[in-house]
């Protein structure tokens, strides 16, 4: 089931006026209305014309990933909200972005840094707060201060963080094939060394 204030935080997002969203969608006032209080659900076609606009129905059916959809008007949306202007986004937003840009998902994070996906998933989308995932993130290789503020550097200045910071800064020059090489000469499989990583970590 889709999450209503989801999609009312991406109305909000691509209108600032009701009236104009409702000619977007080809719909009323009224209708849009309802879909804000919850008294109606958005039928297939809308939903495939909020696809269109640039919502991503996995963020709004699930939460995971980010918002916007991957075609062009959602990539157009990205570039003009996000980009690097990551004061826009709330702690959480920051949270999800990092770990889908870093980790690639929120399960091969928490595979990588042995936290159980549950706890993990409550913290991100129901807002389940504990303390514990703070240390997580920071452990591996996450800006607290950035995520609370979103200014300065997204990576800790923690072992993870300059590992993440330097693949972060030298993706552009590397050739992906499935293997990156690292400044330190170490080679291999990214999630692979990250998962290395953490078992000496917690051995120590």
């Amino acid at each position: 089931m889709y999450n209503r204030k989801r999609l009312i935080q991406f109305f909000e997002l691509v209108c600032d006026k009701q009236d104009e969203l409702a000619d977007l969608l080809n719909v009323s006032q009224s209708t849009i209305s309802r879909y804000r209080d919850g008294k109606i659900s958005p039928s297939t076609e809308i939903l495939e014309k909020l696809s269109d606009l640039g919502l991503s129905l996995d963020w709004l059916f699930t939460g995971k990933g980010l918002m916007f959809a991957d075609n062009e008007k959602g990539q157009r949306l990205y570039d003009k909200y996000i980009g690097t202007n990551y004061e826009f986004l709330k702690p959480f937003d920051r949270i999800i972005l990092w770990i889908n840009e870093n980790y690639v998902s929120l399960e091969q994070f928490c595979l990588q840094t042995n936290v159980r996906y549950q706890t993990m998933h409550d913290f991100l989308y129901n807002e389940a707060f504990d303390k514990r995932i703070l240390k997580y993130l920071n452990d591996a290789g996450c800006n607290l201060q950035w995520v609370i503020s979103g200014g300065g550097s997204k990576y800790a200045d923690n072992r993870m963080g300059k590992i993440l910071q330097s693949l972060d800064n030298d993706k552009q020059n590397i050739e992906i094939d499935g293997l990156v090489n690292l400044k330190s000469g170490n080679g291999g499989n990214t999630n692979e060394y990250f998962q290395f990583i953490f078992q000496k970590k917690s051995k120590g």
